[in-house]
């Protein structure tokens, strides 16, 4: 029980890391008013695996009001922080034909790739190949291919209409 509480803190402080620069990028697109149906799909289809496994996890060693506890702060640290990012980026940061917004959500998005990938390396892939054996794999290729078709129906008209 006690590597099943392990496992699962380890994958609550990878879905903290990657909710920070996501909720920046969130604020971002917010106040932008770029804010897309696939982007948020995408956001709940990348975090809802990892928090439903760690939360499962987390049963063996924790009780309800822990875990919901360790979630909600989850909830209102990105929220906050998406507040804030909206509030703190100008309207238009230009400087010299360089678009700065671009650069710095670029920049987020890549450190939240960063730290999913971590995560995802270290923790989440060996312990579901510990737990479902060869399923894992079939169900790591459904999830990414879900994951393209959103990103591709968002690039597409279809996926615009949040767009303001």
């Amino acid at each position: 029980a006690k590597k099943n509480g392990d496992s699962a803190m380890s994958i609550w402080l990878g879905v903290f890391l990657d909710g920070i620069p996501e909720a920046m990028v969130i604020g971002f697109m917010t106040q932008q008013r770029k804010l897309s149906l696939g982007f948020i799909a995408g956001v709940f289809l990348s975090n809802y695996p990892e928090a439903l496994s760690a939360a499962s996890l987390m049963r063996m060693k924790y009780g309800p009001i822990r875990i919901f506890a360790l979630w909600g702060s989850l909830t209102i640290m990105t929220s906050v922080l998406a507040g804030v990012a909206a509030w703190a980026l100008p309207g238009h940061i230009c400087a010299q034909d360089i678009d700065w917004t671009w650069i710095i959500r670029e920049l987020v998005e890549g450190m939240a790739g960063g730290a999913m990938l971590c995560m995802l390396s270290c923790v989440a892939i060996p312990e579901s190949f510990h737990l479902a054996d060869d399923a894992a794999g079939l169900l790591t290729l459904f999830g990414f291919l879900a994951t393209m078709f959103i990103v591709a129906i968002d690039k597409s008209d279809a996926g615009t209409f949040l767009q303001c």
